[in-house]
């Protein structure tokens, strides 16, 4: 996976062109509702408020969401989200979610590959469909 920091300074203008580039309906909704969230990092009771909007969101979107206390080698496993991850790592599913065609929707980690939180990795890298840029 390829993570691009971007500075604080430069996140809005980033976003707007990102923004920009989107073309269905749908995307540019959801996209609109990531982008009005802070940047800035949650913690203790917030974190939590924060995770629970975030499964909400994802559940809005279609996604269903692995139960608390499940196993959960991906993100993502082509079915269900890990849900018991931060609200920022959820939002980044949800991305993923949105904007791959359906047929992605169904394999582990959208096709792309193991991401940082991967723990089978073999498995991760077996489902990619698409290589890197």
């Amino acid at each position: 996976m390829i993570l691009t920091p971007i500075r604080p300074d430069d996140l809005a203008a980033a976003l707007d062109r990102f923004g920009a580039g989107l073309h269905d309906a749908m995307s540019r909704r959801v996209f609109r509702g990531i982008r009005a969230t802070s940047p800035d990092r949650a913690e203790g009771p917030e974190a939590e408020r924060h995770r629970l909007a975030a499964l909400a969101l994802a559940r809005n979107c279609g996604m269903a969401v692995r139960p608390p206390g499940a196993r959960c080698l991906f993100n993502w496993d082509g079915a269900a989200l890990n849900g018991a991850t931060e609200a920022y790592v959820i939002l980044h599913e949800i991305a993923h979610f949105v904007l791959a065609p359906p047929q992605r929707r169904r394999l582990v980690d959208f096709g792309l590959g193991p991401g940082p939180d991967t723990m089978d990795r073999d498995t991760a890298e077996r489902a990619a469909v698409l290589s890197a840029p």
